[in-house]
Parts: C-alpha cells; sequence; structure tokens
C-alpha cells in the first residue's frame, strides 16, 4: 500500500465515523482544542475546577 492507495482510502470513506474519529486521534493538540474539550465534556470540566480548586505548590 503507498501513499495513494492511502488517501484513496480516506476520500472514500469520509463519511465513516469509524474513520473520522482516528483521524482526529491524529491531529496534534491544541489550546482551541483542550478549550473545546473542557467546554463540552462534562469529566474534562469536573478534572479542570478541580485542578483551579487545588491549593498551589510553589
Amino acid at each position: 500500500m503507498n501513499l495513494e492507495d492511502v488517501k484513496k482510502f480516506f476520500e472514500e470513506q469520509q463519511d465513516n465515523d469509524e474513520v473520522k474519529q482516528y483521524l482526529q486521534g491524529l491531529q496534534p493538540v491544541t489550546l482551541d482544542g483542550v478549550k473545546q474539550f473542557v467546554e463540552t465534556d462534562e469529566d474534562a470540566k469536573k478534572w479542570m475546577q478541580s485542578q483551579k480548586d487545588r491549593p498551589s505548590q510553589v
């Protein structure tokens, strides 16, 4: 399999949710991505709040 085969596969599978999820996992972490994740994921919100409430360790 070469790069052209891979590109063709992704083009053919562009509506496949499993493929979309896999590709999202390959994206680099960005500040905007983290913000969006924390705003939309309840567990992430809870974790972020717990971190904000922790006493700072200087």
